[in-house]
């Protein structure tokens, strides 16, 4: 049996889109290029992967059951392919290096502080001075020539814009889901996920993480609302007592939650926006043209490999 590595990155792509059209544009093939490697996919597995429907592809439920091995195996590779190049740069490694990260909190307070320790462990040498900002300041900061390293959140019906808008290089590092977490006595509690225009109208309370959150929500579900946010705050332990005393909806990013030790007290819930999960887009810009670059590129080499 000979499956090559392409095929599964080509089933995980029409996962995500539902559509064989918009898969082979985002894999910059033909349609029927891409129908003939699921075919052959097929034919080595003994197995059928897609049914054709009215509103485009829909998964087996035979590919459903492979698509978590798919998934791990394409990780997998390009942890191996992200080392190597990390492993190859060893000749510069204990290089004095010095840069600046403009971000926001949000990026601060979840995953900077796991990437920076990896990071000078290779690079011992190096200076990292952080500087928080809003992030419709990070935004402007993109749009000139910089020789920082810009890393920011936001959601990712305004992405196309601000790569659109930038003069700089640019790429999305991962895509965080959002969840809600409610007490575990509530109706809420009993969903496996609640849409984000059902939630918004619930009291909120929100991490004070530099995002624009009144934005992000009109972004997604494209209409103006009043939100009734009781509190915006980092800290963990207020943030459990609004939810309990107030039957609050907490809204953050799964990153967050997951490293909040929430008890039996609460229930984590998906949250949703239509049939897709909510999320945001954590991206990278910078000029290639600055020496620093390729140790900028290092940083996020290590961004992507931990997360």
């Amino acid at each position: 049996m000979i499956i090559r590595l392409e095929q599964l990155q080509y089933l995980l792509e029409i996962s995500k889109s539902r559509s064989l059209t918009t898969a082979a544009e985002h894999l910059y093939m033909t349609q029927p290029a891409l129908s003939r490697a699921i075919k052959a996919l097929e034919d080595e597995l003994g197995i059928t992967l897609l049914h054709r429907a009215s509103n485009g592809v829909q998964l087996t439920t035979d590919a459903e059951a492979i698509l978590p091995i798919a998934q791990n195996i394409t990780q997998q590779v390009e942890h191996l392919k992200q080392a190597a190049q990390i492993r190859s740069k060893h000749n510069r490694i204990f290089q004095p290096v010095s840069f600046s990260i403009f971000t926001s909190p949000a990026i601060v307070d979840t995953y900077l502080p796991v990437i920076l320790r990896s990071y000078r462990e290779d690079y011992p040498l190096a200076d990292i001075n952080i500087t928080l900002a809003k992030t419709n300041e990070l935004i402007q900061l993109t749009k000139s020539p910089t020789e920082h390293l810009i890393l920011l959140m936001k959601s990712r019906e305004s992405f196309p814009d601000i790569f659109s808008q930038s003069s700089l290089k640019n790429k999305i590092l991962f895509t965080e889901n959002y969840s809600v977490v409610v007490r575990s006595d509530s109706e809420i509690a009993k969903r496996r996920f609640i849409q984000l225009k059902d939630a918004i109208h619930h009291k909120l309370v929100l991490g004070h993480n530099g995002i624009d959150f009144p934005e992000f929500f009109y972004n997604e579900i494209h209409s103006k609302v009043s939100l009734d946010i009781l509190l915006e705050s980092n800290n963990i332990d207020v943030i459990k007592e609004m939810i309990l005393t107030y039957n609050a909806l907490f809204i953050a990013s799964n990153t967050l939650i997951n490293n909040s030790n929430f008890s039996h007290e609460f229930k984590i819930v998906a949250l949703r926006n239509k049939k897709q999960l909510c999320q945001t887009h954590i991206c990278a810009f910078h000029d290639f043209e600055y020496p620093t670059s390729p140790f900028m590129e290092a940083f996020l080499e290590k961004f992507q490999l931990f997360l």
